[in-house]
């Protein structure tokens, strides 16, 4: 199950986005592009157990970019075809609606709940309108990215 940390859809609130997905989604970019995790969310909204459909067209691209996060965070050789294999095997579920395990989720959701602390530190006041959420957003995974580099 997609999880939002309540604050940060809060947060959000004024953005406009169309489904609360979206700023999910934002939020896991953000949390992908600092390599930074807070699995200690607590205060959580569950959101679907699927990707949406305006999605579903990047969910194996979203799904690659975990198991790649992951599998480095574990220190895994892209070489150890079975290290990589049970890594995969542990964050997919072929037969679940999302193609994503609990412990898929569980990963995932930690990303975006560390993507909230990420943007909040970031942005110099909550956003209000989705134009001006987009520029800093953009300048904020550019400086991310840059500096993981």
């Amino acid at each position: 199950m997609f999880r939002i940390r309540k604050d940060g859809r809060k947060w959000m609130d004024q953005v406009g986005f169309k489904i609360d997905f979206d700023a999910y989604y934002f939020f896991l970019m953000a949390g992908f592009a600092a390599d930074r995790r807070n699995e200690r969310a607590t205060d959580v909204a569950d959101l679907i157990d699927y990707f949406p459909k305006d999605y579903q067209a990047s969910q194996r691209l979203i799904i690659a970019h975990l198991c790649s996060k992951v599998i480095v965070r574990y220190g895994i050789e892209w070489n150890d075809r079975k290290g990589v294999h049970d890594i995969v095997k542990k964050l997919l579920e072929p037969g679940a609606p999302g193609f994503v395990s609990a412990t898929g989720f569980e990963e995932m959701n930690a990303y975006a709940a560390a993507g909230v602390d990420v943007l909040q530190e970031a942005f110099v006041e909550k956003p209000r309108d989705l134009e001006t959420f987009l520029l800093y957003y953009s300048k904020t995974i550019q400086s991310l990215l840059k500096n993981a580099n």
